[in-house]
């Protein structure tokens, strides 16, 4: 089976870096979009098992989004940012969101948190 495939999508190039980075180092699979219409883009042409995004972003923020991509894929999604506010976590998880982790996060936090919402996620799969 291919590895566990997991879209970032956030816009700060560094942040998808980090992401990406220590996603990679536990074996997962990473494609990584800027904003949510490139997000979109790479659901549209590719399967993901996880995706995880930001908020707060130019082109397409991630509450908008969240909205189109529930009709587009059944991956989970992770919400990653320093702007979750108990109205906004209320707001997600009216849209079927229930999974969020605070910026800044430690790889642990990570992968526990990758690990709780796909359980099968051995990234080895």
């Amino acid at each position: 089976m291919a590895h566990m495939h997991i879209l970032i999508v956030d816009d700060d190039a560094g942040v998808r870096r980090i992401l990406g980075e220590m996603l990679k180092r536990a074996g997962y699979r990473v494609s990584e979009a800027q904003d949510g219409a490139e997000a979109l883009h790479h659901i549209a042409h590719q399967t993901f098992d996880l995706v995880t995004m930001d908020l707060v972003m130019g082109r397409m923020d991630g509450v908008d989004a969240i909205s189109v991509l529930m009709n587009e894929t059944t991956a989970p999604i992770l919400v990653i940012s320093a702007h979750l506010t108990e109205q906004n976590r209320q707001e997600l998880a009216d849209r079927g969101v229930t999974h969020w982790l605070d910026k800044p996060f430690t790889q642990a936090g990570l992968l526990s948190m990758v690990s709780a919402i796909v359980p099968s996620s051995d990234p080895k799969q």
